[in-house]
């Protein structure tokens, strides 16, 4: 009978919990999570924090939670479950009455793109596990990563310039903001020029002595094919993340001398990324001002926290109605992000200032890592005649397309360069490959006179 009675007890005391549990075990939990930065650069690290609380007396005997993230971003030392494009990241909470858990990781950004951190997957449960709660919430922390610099000193770039060094030309008229010295006043020169100081000084008349100039430009172009004719499917994630990181040296380089700079490149940007980078930026603007924070808090015991959760990402993830045309030439602009689509590529404006460097760089951000389109149909629709700009070629290969695009620019007054990628990343391209560099870019000899490309970046040395 003694037994009966204890086993009746334990019965009692496993269903109190479990009533007590399913009722009041979440109510006054919140969980909040926070990213530092909406936005960095590649290899740098941020910091991710957790932030479990139980406003209740009642304690809370076991909580897990599991984040998901793209694989590309990683967590340091926190155990983590790699499941390509996956990362599935666990933790584990054991909170007391009146409780606040605060916990801090490093999260380090690896690769260039739009990567986030989307669902967490919340699972509660009592003292003996047999009743479990379960929550997946939709907490989208976006981290747009820009492409880091590449280490000048150790690019196994193959670079040549197609006709050597050229001569340049001297303008006609002097720049009048370009003053050198001074030297004696000629019949014909403007008044304006005169030099009073040194006019009284030597006691002749003296005129400020002005200095040629001219307002340079760089093209940059980016081929993201990995070889002649390939697929547009078939593109080497290792050259075109290569390609990316010499194409933001490049921006990085003509930003530092001044020069007018300008990407067009055969890659892709889905619209809907293009939404989301603007939503991320927006965001690390408003938490930079003070007027937000970059956290997101959710309280477990609302049954409809994740509904409403969706419903605040839905009109975050909605795409404009009007989106650019990939058949026709189509303009989208915004706050952040401006950039030219076409048919054949994305293109920016020939711009120079620090504002125009940084919406490139966002711009090899967004670009869609499997999909590259022909750069032959590029070159076809690049209007050289227009071109106000000399002109860099960064591509893995050199074919008959290339050859004749330099052959119409050279003949048009431009100058060229190509810089040719190893396909071998991080290390430095065999003989053979350099070889074949030198036979691909071997035009026949030019005896024109024609300008000097003088923005083509200096190698940096690693400091």
């Amino acid at each position: 009978m003694a037994y009966l009675i204890i086993i009746l007890l334990l019965l009692l005391l496993i269903a109190a919990q479990t009533y007590i549990f399913r009722k009041w075990g979440l109510r006054g939990v919140t969980y909040e999570i926070e990213l530092s930065e909406s936005e960095v650069y590649e290899g740098e690290v941020l910091r991710l924090t957790e932030t479990m609380s139980n406003r209740k007396r009642l304690f809370v005997p076991w909580i897990k939670v599991e984040l998901g993230a793209t694989d590309t971003l990683s967590f340091g030392e926190r155990e983590s479950v790699l499941a390509p494009p996956r990362r599935y990241v666990p933790s584990f909470y054991f909170l007391r009455g009146w409780q606040q858990i605060v916990r801090r990781w490093t999260v380090h950004a690896d690769f260039f793109g739009l990567q986030y951190i989307d669902r967490a997957l919340i699972v509660s449960a009592d003292l003996l596990g047999m009743t479990t709660l379960t929550h997946s919430l939709p907490i989208w922390r976006l981290l747009l990563i820009l492409p880091r610099l590449p280490n000048w000193s150790n690019l196994p770039l193959a670079e040549r310039s197609l006709w050597g060094e050229m001569a340049v030309r001297r303008n006609f008229l002097p720049d009048p903001f370009m003053c050198e010295g001074v030297r004696k006043w000629e019949p014909g020169d403007s008044l304006r020029h005169i030099h009073w100081p040194a006019t009284a000084r030597e006691g002749k008349l003296m005129a400020h002595k002005l200095r040629d100039s001219a307002d340079p430009g760089l093209l940059i172009l980016l081929n993201l094919q990995s070889r002649p004719g390939s697929d547009a499917l078939a593109t080497d994630y290792v050259i075109l993340r290569r390609a990316v990181h010499i194409a933001a040296g490049c921006v990085d380089q003509c930003l530092g001398q001044g020069v007018l700079f300008q990407l067009y490149c055969n890659g892709h940007i889905p619209p809907e990324r293009v939404e989301l980078a603007e939503h991320t930026l927006a965001q690390g603007a408003a938490a930079a001002g003070g007027q937000r924070s970059r956290a997101r808090q959710f309280d477990l015991s609302d049954p409809d926290a994740a509904k409403t959760a969706e419903a605040e990402n839905e009109s975050i993830l909605s795409i404009r109605e009007n989106e650019p045309d990939a058949e026709s030439t189509a303009t989208a602009f915004s706050a952040h992000i401006e950039f030219n689509v076409t048919g054949t590529g994305i293109c920016t404006a020939l711009r120079s200032g620090h504002n125009h460097a940084l919406n490139i760089l966002h711009i090899l951000a967004l670009i869609d890592t499997d999909k590259a389109l022909n750069f032959s149909e590029t070159l076809a629709n690049l209007p050289v005649r227009n071109l106000n700009a000399d002109i860099l070629i960064i591509t893995p290969y050199v074919d008959d397309f290339i050859r004749n695009f330099c052959f119409a620019a050279d003949v048009q007054g431009r100058s060229v360069k190509v810089a040719m990628i190893s396909p071998i990343y991080g290390g430095e391209a065999t003989p053979e490959q350099r070889n074949r560099a030198h036979l691909d870019l071997q035009l026949p000899p030019r005896n024109r006179n024609r300008r000097r490309l003088a923005t083509f970046p200096k190698r940096r040395e690693n400091p």
